[in-house]
């Protein structure tokens, strides 16, 4: 299936871009004083969380067949929009 395995393949580019706004974050929270770690350890944990069902929502995507492929295409989009408005919204919110 072509189209799935494209869409795969963006997918990874995706997460290469998540991964470096994570770096990002961990190194402003790492410069941060007084404790940003606990400050935001709900928001990490979401993150954590929402990382690995993304994760699982990927690998049954690359193990679906075509029938059950378009609805895991929206849970893959969902959550992906999840963690990046998630992850944005934390880096907007360090000083």
């Amino acid at each position: 299936m072509p189209v799935k395995e494209d869409y795969l393949e963006r997918v990874v580019g995706e997460v290469e871009k998540l991964a470096d706004k994570v770096a990002h974050l961990k190194t402003q929270l790492a410069r941060q004083s007084g404790g940003p770690q606990l400050r935001y350890y709900w928001e990490l944990e979401y993150l954590r969380k929402r990382f690995a069902e993304f994760k699982q929502c990927v690998e049954e995507l690359e193990e679906a067949d075509e029938s059950r492929s378009k609805d895991l295409f929206k849970s893959v989009e969902m959550t992906w929009r999840d963690l990046e408005h998630t992850i944005e919204g934390l880096l907007r919110g360090l000083p």
